[in-house]
């Protein structure tokens, strides 16, 4: 089995929806070295962190919640519908034109009619290696109010998917897509940490 890491590191420096949004903090509530002198540890010392973000940064899930208020929150996401069908979009957007002005303006995005075509696919999960799902110019949001509204979720900012994609051309082969994402109460999205497992022959005997 060969697994694929699809999320990308999380933290200062990485590319955010708008100007608006903060870049993720880590602060120390204390530090190996001051946990010497807390008392709490015997040959040994602990670090702890606090830690402040936007939810809708880097890879990340989207509930049905972030743009429909009736429906599922994180936390009352069956957990069924996070292991059911996925499809991965493969733009290869990304892989070219990450960390550049382009990668947050110029993105391919899913349109009315795609929406409409996905949900008829009967996924559980859409997945892609772009920045968002919807153009920035449409304030509509068609594929999110879309595919959001029939339950399906959304995982964007995805990568390494070129490297799925070459593995699964090569021979055929069975994958599974894994988006583990924490059950925070009332949450209209969070970072999840994305993979691909990839089958070999030999595993499916």
């Amino acid at each position: 089995m060969k697994i694929i890491d699809l999320s990308y590191t999380f933290g200062e420096g990485m590319p955010l929806y708008s100007s608006s949004v903060k870049p993720p903090q880590i602060s120390p509530v204390f530090t190996h070295e001051q946990s010497k002198q807390l008392g709490y540890y015997e040959n040994t010392t602990c670090e702890v962190h606090n830690v402040t973000f936007n939810a809708s940064t880097g890879t990340h899930l989207d509930a049905p919640f972030h743009f429909h208020p009736s429906k599922a929150k994180l936390d009352q996401i069956p957990i069924e519908n996070l292991v059911e069908k996925a499809l991965i979009l493969f733009t290869g957007f990304n892989y070219k034109y990450y960390g550049t002005e382009k990668y947050l303006k110029d993105y391919p995005f899913i349109n009315q009619e795609l929406a409409d075509l996905l949900v008829k696919a009967q996924i559980s999960i859409l997945a892609v290696d772009t920045l968002v799902v919807d153009s920035f110019l449409d304030k509509k949001r068609p594929a999110h109010t879309t595919l959001l509204k029939n339950d399906i979720l959304i995982v964007e900012e995805m990568c390494n998917v070129e490297k799925l994609w070459n593995e699964m051309k090569e021979t055929v082969k069975k994958f599974y897509f894994h988006a583990p994402v924490l059950k925070f109460k009332d949450a209209a999205a969070f970072p999840v940490r994305a993979y691909a497992t990839i089958l070999e022959q030999s595993d499916l005997l």
